[in-house]
């Protein structure tokens, strides 16, 4: 029997989904680096059934942006581990730039520098210590 973890990639989308109905898009980005970590907890263990139950599509979260993070986010951690990445993780560019954590405008040269360029390339521009502390 595989590992458990708090979240697959399909009950991330729905709790991002849920917070984001609830207008907490910090809650929301705060469960996101939490299914990220449990992803990067997977593929240390080389759990093949748990890890195939993490990485079926997810449903949409009711927003592109978020969509979009969440593909790339989880494809930007098996391109790490260099794991197979299915389809879904990698997803179009945003029409638009977007800061996830909406910073104050004298920390967007620092966010710009410490993005990783899986996100950056699609317009999303988030610090990459933020991958790091979940």
């Amino acid at each position: 029997m595989g590992r458990f973890t708090a979240f697959t990639a399909s009950t991330l989308a729905e709790a991002i989904a849920t917070e984001l109905a609830a207008g907490d898009e910090e809650f929301a980005l705060r469960m996101l680096l939490r299914g990220i970590a449990d992803l990067r907890d997977l593929l240390q263990e080389h759990d093949d059934e748990a890890l195939s139950n993490f990485l079926s599509p997810p449903p949409p979260t009711g927003s592109q942006r978020w969509d979009t993070l969440l593909a790339v986010s989880v494809g930007r951690e098996l391109r790490r581990a260099q794991h197979p990445r299915p389809a879904w993780t990698t997803p179009a560019a945003l029409s638009s730039w977007w800061f996830p954590l909406d910073p104050p405008p004298v920390l967007f040269a620092r966010i710009l520098q410490r993005t990783p360029p899986d996100l950056a390339c699609l317009g999303i521009w988030i610090d990459e210590k933020a991958f790091s502390i979940a």
